[in-house]
């Protein structure tokens, strides 16, 4: 049976109203005016399209790399031991007089934490009347390590420009502010062989980074010396640390003349490391000791250290 079908030669968008499933057939009209939308729109906004926002953070002082200072360099006097199991008023009077001047802007007067300056801090600045939570540990050996090293990542800076003298007596002051643990005598022996407290110390004076390498150009030169410690470390392959200075070292004669003058006894690990990774070119590293571990980094500091002794000796 023929059927008859109805052609229309132009559309009739009325009907359209009528049977809206005949505007499928402009699906394709649709889509490439929306692409052209959607891509005018992103040509005009392409530098600002997409703006990464990160919330403002202010930096913590322990993240920045800090500038080494010009420090003169001092005796630190012999401490007589007996004063940490058996401290004198005298001695805690002493303490207390630096606590004020030193700590208690921050921990407060009576070492609560509600110092002025320590309600800023974050985090906030300790409790010292409560024993728990302590990074180091409340008992003597912690407490002269934190004065002497500080607290990474918060507002306790270290101490090391008092005499231990100094620290000994505020730590006695700051243990009579709550019921501290007694004082041992292997904790003394601890303390004794970590920072050998009764023998004193002599600090030699500090430059910075920068005056240390214009000194450095500035000087004669030691050839001589330099040639006999690669001598002395072709000759001792095996010492502790060999390992770690042969394979960071691209320029074993760059760093050995680099660290040629420098006190080590006055060069903590810290500073080294940080005078290390920030100039490791220019004293004649590879960035390979930017990935070093902190052993590997103590054997490298010991390591120089015993080697450029021999020069010395």
């Amino acid at each position: 049976m023929e059927q008859n079908k109805k052609y229309e030669p132009e559309i009739d968008f009325k009907s359209l109203i009528k049977k809206p499933k005949r505007l499928f057939g402009w699906v394709f009209v649709y889509f490439f005016l929306i692409i052209l939308i959607v891509g005018i729109y992103y040509v005009n906004n392409l530098n600002t399209i997409n703006v990464n926002t990160l919330p403002a953070k202010a930096p913590v002082k322990d993240e920045v790399k800090r500038t080494l200072e010009v420090k003169s360099g001092s005796v630190m006097p012999a401490v007589d031991i007996s004063t940490i199991t058996d401290p004198t008023d005298e001695l805690i009077n002493k303490g207390k007089d630096l606590y004020k001047n030193n700590c208690a802007s921050c921990h407060g007067e009576s070492g609560l934490g509600d110092g002025v300056a320590g309600m800023a801090l974050n985090p906030p600045a300790r409790n010292l009347t409560k024993l728990d939570g302590w990074k180091n540990g409340v008992d003597f050996p912690g407490l002269y390590k934190t004065l002497e090293e500080g607290i990474p990542q918060t507002g306790m800076v270290a101490y090391e420009f008092l005499s231990p003298v100094d620290r000994i007596a505020m730590i006695q002051y700051i243990r009579t502010l709550a019921d501290y643990p007694s004082v041992t005598d292997d904790q003394v022996q601890e303390l004794e062989m970590t920072y050998k407290l009764s023998e004193g110390r002599t600090t030699s004076d500090q430059i910075t980074v920068e005056m240390a390498f214009t000194q450095l150009v500035n000087e004669k030169s030691h050839p001589k010396r330099v040639a006999n410690l690669l001598a002395y470390v072709n000759n001792h392959p095996t010492l502790q640390g060999a390992d770690v200075f042969n394979k960071t070292a691209v320029n074993k004669h760059r760093v050995l003349t680099s660290f040629l003058e420098v006190d080590f006894v006055a060069l903590n690990l810290a500073d080294f490391i940080q005078i290390v990774n920030v100039n490791f070119i220019e004293l004649g590293f590879s960035a390979e000791v930017n990935l070093l571990e902190r052993t590997e980094w103590q054997n490298l500091y010991n390591y120089l250290k015993n080697v450029l002794g021999t020069a010395r000796a």
